[in-house]
């Protein structure tokens, strides 16, 4: 996980980047991926929503803990 920056104050907004490889020896058909949210945070769901509309994951679920991202082949 890639974060913008280490310190902020309260009511900042911070952008975190995942990335992900694959390096399995079989094909895989879905993968689901579970990025966990700090206590204190929230998670603005647009950029998800975004990569939906891109078709570059299938969906997402987002609750106060955690985002689940889902990707088809």
């Amino acid at each position: 996980m890639n974060y913008g920056r280490t310190r902020l104050t309260q009511e900042e907004i911070i952008e975190a980047t995942a990335h992900l490889e694959y390096n399995g020896c079989q094909a895989t058909y879905i993968v689901i991926v579970t990025l966990g949210i700090p206590p204190g945070f929230i998670v603005d769901h647009g950029d998800f929503a975004e990569l939906v509309g891109m078709r570059r994951i299938e969906k997402y679920d987002l609750n106060p803990r955690q985002v689940t991202l889902y990707r088809g082949r």
